[in-house]
């Protein structure tokens, strides 16, 4: 659906974000999941390069940043802007994500036979898989944090 949606994009190079497990092997592939994305869109004429490195972050870290880029107490850090109808499913699932103690993200959303997993805590994973590796850098910076 994706590589038809964008045929027409000029510029097709992806960078892929995510969590470490997408590195894992699989019992049903000799590929990892990160390495399948990139070959298929590759097939499709995109250039995919995975930007996945190392362990998840911490979960406090990411919840600090995020929640100080959400409230916009920082001026190094890119503003974030949803837009109501095409990130819905986005919007919702990060209402669905409370936090738990050691401020790590309550996901029995994901769990759930009567949530819609578009609405469970998928989503709001791959945004702050994706906030937080691409902006961390600066936000240390901007605040002068050593984490």
């Amino acid at each position: 659906k994706f590589t038809d949606k964008y045929k027409g994009h000029q510029n097709k190079q992806l960078f892929i974000y995510g969590d470490r497990n997408g590195n894992n092997s699989r019992a049903d592939s000799k590929k990892t999941y990160y390495e399948e994305i990139v070959e298929r869109l590759s097939k499709k004429g995109w250039t995919a390069i995975s930007m996945v490195k190392g362990l998840d972050p911490n979960h406090a870290d990411k919840h600090l940043l995020l929640s100080t880029a959400m409230k916009e107490d920082e001026d190094a850090l890119p503003k974030i802007r949803m837009h109501q109808l095409r990130c819905k499913n986005l919007i919702i699932s990060i209402k669905r994500a409370p936090i738990k103690d050691g401020l790590k993200k309550d996901k029995s959303s994901e769990r759930s036979l009567k949530i819609a997993q578009e609405h469970a805590t998928h989503f709001s994973d791959t945004f702050d898989n994706w906030y937080y590796a691409k902006f961390r850098k600066l936000f240390r910076a901007g605040r002068r944090i050593t984490w």
